[in-house]
């Protein structure tokens, strides 16, 4: 928890600042030739998001750009036609596909529920103030949902700044800089306002309350006057395994699946046999019944310095 105090007559932009830019993100879509796609989510940085798709993509297919990007929770749904894709992000799984599909079908035809994701979200946040020479707060600016600390620290620096145009100017500070969920509260009295930072609305207020009913000179006047909150991440909804299902990426992995099981089960089948063998010429029983001739090759036994016939393969 963070706080900052100040005597409301000593500061005349006393009121919370706040930025908050939709231009940044933590998911990034990019589609290349051939209708290629990759999709990356969960990631802290708008500009490594953006990145990573971008490379991804075009280790496989030619012409790659981005499609799609967010600084919010919720459903990333592609849907694939002849000759084109169509991306979207909804706070839902299933308005995400639909509208997927949807936008697929007004362009190409044959369109496919083709890929869903779930990005949690938290974009990044900071705080930054302002003091006169007698330490008393003088700015005191909130930037929230930033797809990077970088950025969330300039704006907040540049935010702080502009508060003080037409003023004597002061050095504004990061007082504090964090990604997920983060509340910044103040409160008043009559003649205090303090501002607490926690990891939630309900606790930032309650931190500002109990600092200013500490220091203020009435501690009955004190109230809540602003609160700005900084998104957390989001659980995946339960809904999202059963839209997910019905996606062809699903599809394709529940077959890799299946194929990598039935590999392993025929290695297993190859490799699990009773021999039976009269000097070197042996017959494998496996486990499904099926049975084949070998003969048993000789090795040298060190320990009895003889020659023995080696009856304990499976075969390869």
């Amino acid at each position: 928890m963070t706080s900052i105090r100040f005597l409301t007559t000593s500061l005349c932009a006393a009121v919370l600042g706040l930025a908050s830019f939709a231009s940044h993100a933590a998911v990034a879509v990019a589609v290349g030739d051939g209708n290629y796609t990759y999709t990356v989510t969960g990631y802290a940085d708008l500009d490594e998001a953006k990145d990573r798709a971008l490379k991804q993509c075009a280790l496989e297919a030619n012409n790659c750009r981005l499609t799609l990007w967010s600084p919010n929770a919720g459903a990333v749904a592609l849907a694939k036609g002849k000759g084109g894709m169509f991306s979207i992000m909804e706070k839902t799984p299933e308005a995400a596909r639909d509208k997927a599909l949807a936008g697929c079908r007004k362009s190409y035809k044959s369109c496919e529920f083709s890929a869903l994701y779930w990005e949690p979200g938290g974009a990044w946040a900071a705080w930054a103030y302002a003091k006169d020479a007698k330490g008393l707060a003088v700015a005191n600016y909130f930037a929230s949902e930033y797809g990077s600390e970088a950025g969330a620290k300039k704006a907040a620096i540049e935010g702080c700044e502009r508060q003080q145009e037409g003023t004597q100017k002061h050095p504004c500070m990061i007082a504090a800089a964090r990604r997920g969920g983060w509340a910044l509260a103040r409160v008043v009295s009559s003649n205090d306002s303090s501002i607490n930072s926690a990891s939630g609305k309900q606790e930032a207020i309650a931190a500002a309350m109990a600092s200013c009913r500490k220091d203020a000179a009435e501690p009955a006047t004190c109230k809540p006057a602003d609160v700005l909150v900084n998104p957390g991440e989001q659980a995946q909804p339960k809904s999202f395994d059963k839209v997910y299902a019905a996606s062809v990426l699903a599809r394709e992995r529940r077959a890799e699946a299946r194929q990598v099981r039935n590999v392993r089960t025929s290695a297993v089948r190859q490799l699990s046999c009773q021999n039976s063998c009269v000097n070197g010429n042996c017959v494998r029983t496996f486990a499904d019944g099926r049975k084949e001739r070998w003969q048993a090759p000789r090795v040298f036994d060190p320990f009895t310095n003889d020659w023995k016939w080696d009856t304990n393969s499976c075969g390869g």
